[in-house]
């Protein structure tokens, strides 16, 4: 009975810090779905949640340390340290959801805009040929404040027609926010480009405008539509030139033109 108190007395101070924590997490995260974090806001939280995954990382370091003593002593798991064990990973799978949506926001554009750096791009494409991850997408980003949320698609080794000979680029419509109050199906033309870092005169380009009948267009019904886009956007040989290859990235842009919205 010794070790359980010992354990006990152990794990209380711990109870404070996960609630703590928990609690920190679920104000964070219920102000990003409120769409309240933004700006000075944003790096503040971000900060706030780094601290938060160092204390979670700390209590873990404990646990285990708790838990080792247990068996040691030859005594079973005490229940409480199972408990605990099972908070800290529902709390560790919180943090990093919100995380993910956390960067999506700091890397988020209202414009219509998209600027995507593909970095670790030859890696990436030996993914993409062996089959491990045949496509990535970049960020979500916005037509505007309260417009049309969307994203990028890329197969670094091609896709359909362009496989295993180009770059493909695709446009995907999400299901956003303020679907409601926009008009459907999606008509506003996009326009990805391939940009020369060094000169834009090089640039490459490609619009295309969106067809009505299509699925890809609809009000998303699900988190993402299927992409639609180019799927010979651009040849191997030409995104892998001096042109476009820098420090082993490439640079894409993709804009939407204005419209679509019902609020002014």
């Amino acid at each position: 009975m010794g070790i359980k108190k010992v354990v006990n007395n152990k794990v209380k101070p711990l109870e404070k810090v996960v609630a703590e924590v928990a609690m920190t997490v679920k104000k964070l995260s219920d102000k990003q779905e409120a769409s309240e974090i933004n700006g000075d806001h944003l790096v503040n939280a971000m900060r706030t949640v780094a601290h938060s995954s160092q204390q979670i990382e700390q209590i873990n370091r404990k646990i285990g340390v708790i838990e080792r003593q247990i068996r040691d002593s030859g005594l079973d798991r005490v229940t409480v340290i199972e408990s605990h064990s099972q908070s800290i990973r529902r709390i560790n799978e919180q943090q990093n959801e919100m995380e993910k949506r956390m960067k999506g926001q700091e890397f988020a554009s209202y414009d219509g805009v998209l600027i995507w750096r593909i970095s670790d791009y030859k890696r990436k494409k030996s993914d993409a040929i062996r089959g491990r991850q045949m496509s990535i997408y970049s960020y979500p980003f916005y037509s505007s404040r309260y417009g049309y949320k969307m994203c990028a698609r890329a197969y670094l080794n091609g896709d359909g027609l362009g496989r295993g000979k180009c770059l493909s680029l695709f446009f995907v419509l999400m299901r956003g926010e303020y679907d409601e109050l926009l008009t459907f199906p999606f008509k506003q033309r996009v326009t990805f480009t391939l940009l020369c870092p060094s000169n834009s005169e090089l640039n490459k380009h490609e619009t295309f405008v969106p067809d009505q009948d299509s699925s890809s267009f609809r009000k998303p019904l699900t988190d993402m539509n299927i992409a639609s886009g180019c799927p010979q956007f651009a040849l191997h040989s030409e995104v892998e030139s001096s042109n476009f290859l820098v420090s082993d990235s490439i640079y894409l842009r993709v804009k939407v033109e204005p419209g679509g919205d019902i609020i002014p």
